[in-house]
């Protein structure tokens, strides 16, 4: 029972499935957030030198020391990013921070500037 639980979780409520099963019909959005991703990553490609993974909308950044440039990035540059080793059981993700780019292309690009600042400053080379 705990491993169900533990990769299933509690079980959803039928109210939330029914509105869950009509919101995951509706293709219309798609187009649109396909639209922004592609443009991050065009931004995150031109900043900070990446290549755009094939179906996210996640970079996987390495650094030397993903908690430090996370709590630098915190309180120093104002940002949020999730350390990799957070991310796996047997901290699969060490040495990496994971970005999400979901906002628009204006407010990704400033962020992605402050994040290169940091790699800058640490020496970090991607």
């Amino acid at each position: 029972y705990m491993v169900y639980r533990t990769y299933v979780g509690c079980a959803t409520p039928l109210p939330l499935q029914h509105a869950s099963a009509v919101a995951w019909a509706d293709h219309e959005h798609v187009d649109g957030f396909r639209a922004k991703y592609i443009k991050n990553f065009e931004v995150a490609k031109e900043v900070l030198g990446v290549d755009a993974p094939e179906a996210t909308f996640y970079i996987w950044l390495k650094v030397e020391d993903e908690i430090t440039f996370t709590t630098k990035l915190y309180k120093e540059y104002n940002l949020k990013v999730i350390p990799g080793s957070f991310l796996g059981r047997e901290g699969e993700g060490k040495g990496y921070v994971r970005l999400a780019l979901v906002y628009e292309a204006e407010l990704t690009r400033e962020a992605l500037e402050r994040i290169a600042a940091l790699s800058e400053e640490l020496e970090i080379r991607n």
